[in-house]
């Protein structure tokens, strides 16, 4: 199973992903 290196990609991308949605969401709040 590639759950390893799938999760490693996606967590790149994700944290960016969300780093910025935080960053959206906290202005919003």
């Amino acid at each position: 199973m590639n759950g390893s290196k799938a999760k490693r990609q996606w967590s790149e991308e994700e944290i960016l992903r969300v780093r910025l949605t935080d960053k959206d969401e906290t202005r919003k709040d």
